[in-house]
């Protein structure tokens, strides 16, 4: 997230600027470049650089007071309003501050929804959507007309309707792979009107970040649009947005200060709901526990109860699937051509990232946002497991 900066400025109640006071003017003026907001104090004596002292003493009503005005935002959109600033700011003082950190409540929709999103109109081919995909690497995508929200599609909706049913989750790679040879092979003329979920949950701007999370959970959705009364499209929410916004308001040593429970630990978010097995273990026997697991993962330990490692269902994809053959038929066969030979030791990851179980949740916050993962396992200074965080184990948190 970018640094903040504070622009301060001093002048007179009764500077003018094109027949209005200057205050005013550049109020508005920050209104208008969609500034986060300014403030304006009026003071009740002070004294410039002409010496005179302005009062509010009630004999001297008539003088000119002081007037400050505080206005807080990006470094990038402070800077390019104080050259404008500069154009036809005569008299007076400006001073830029350094804001270490800002903080802002409530937290609204507003300050935490991605505002450039990709898009596409109704009318978009299906290869044309394809290749928004493939190039953007997104799994969700709006589609709009005259900037009103009719729909959405995500890569479910595109393998529904071009008819290819797969039991297991693939890598993102693969997936577009798959769907690219389909498209290729059927010449489908699918257009984004076709393709979209007409009925769509959306929020709206001055939503609070508890109502945001209830309704996200309560809908079991991962992605929240953003729309205005008119139901135009201003924004889109993701639980990882929700994670980076929080760590902005806390330091990887500190405890978040946000209507969560002091002290709450890895420990405390973990879960134990997952299968556990020795390294030693054949692939075979492992794979349906891994599926059925609501983490789609397994965990390796050793005779000791040290973890080894950790497999996720994709490793068990990207082992057993050769991208250069027909990603669909080899599925069809996987379960039966499997070498019995074959351990998770052969295929479990041994770089995972972990956590001690008494890590505060500010550390575990700013692992997510900094390391882009979705899974956090906590063991013991004896490299005995202690559970998996999830990212919605911290967002249950705020509930």
């Amino acid at each position: 997230m970018s640094s903040f900066k504070m622009l301060r400025i001093y002048l007179g109640e009764s500077d003018k600027y094109k027949n209005k006071n200057l205050y005013e003017y550049i109020l508005n003026l920050a209104k208008e470049h969609n500034l986060k907001g300014a403030t304006v104090i009026r003071g009740i004596a002070g004294f410039g650089s002409n010496s005179y002292i302005h009062t509010t003493n009630i004999l001297r009503l008539s003088e000119d007071l002081p007037i400050i005005i505080e206005i807080i935002d990006e470094e990038n959109k402070i800077f390019s309003f104080l050259e404008i600033i500069k154009t036809f700011f005569k008299e007076g003082t400006i001073v830029l501050l350094d804001i270490e950190k800002s903080y802002h409540f409530p937290i609204l929709a507003k300050d935490i929804m991605i505002k450039k999103l990709i898009s596409v109109e109704e009318n978009e081919n299906l290869n044309s959507i394809l290749n928004l995909i493939l190039k953007n690497k997104v799994k969700f995508l709006p589609v709009i007309k005259d900037k009103t929200l009719q729909g959405v599609i995500t890569g479910k909706d595109i393998l529904e309707k071009i008819d290819l049913k797969l039991k297991i989750n693939l890598t993102y790679e693969d997936l577009n792979k798959e769907i690219q040879y389909m498209v290729e092979k059927q010449k489908l003329s699918l257009t984004a009107k076709d393709l979209m979920q007409r009925k769509v949950k959306v929020g709206y701007p001055q939503w609070k970040l508890d109502k945001i999370l209830h309704f996200m959970f309560e809908n079991k959705i991962k992605r929240l649009p953003i729309v205005n009364s008119n139901f135009e499209l201003l924004g889109l929410i993701t639980r990882t947005d929700i994670l980076s916004y929080l760590a902005h308001y806390t330091s990887p040593k500190s405890s978040l200060n946000l209507s969560l429970k002091s002290g709450t630990t890895a420990k405390e978010l973990a879960t134990l709901d997952l299968p556990t097995f020795s390294p030693e273990e054949k692939i075979e026997k492992a794979i349906a526990d891994i599926l059925k697991s609501p983490l789609k993962m397994g965990v390796c330990l050793n005779e000791k109860k040290e973890i080894k490692g950790v497999v996720f269902d994709s490793d068990l994809i990207k082992y057993f699937i050769d991208d250069s053959s027909n990603l669909l038929n080899r599925l069809k066969n996987i379960f039966g051509s499997l070498d019995k030979e074959k351990y998770l030791k052969d295929i479990m990851r041994t770089d995972f990232i972990s956590v001690l179980p008494e890590e505060n949740l500010g550390t575990i916050i700013h692992i997510f946002k900094d390391k882009g993962i979705k899974r956090l396992i906590v063991m013991d200074e004896e490299k005995k497991f202690q559970g998996v965080v999830e990212r919605d184990n911290i967002l249950n948190k705020l509930l």
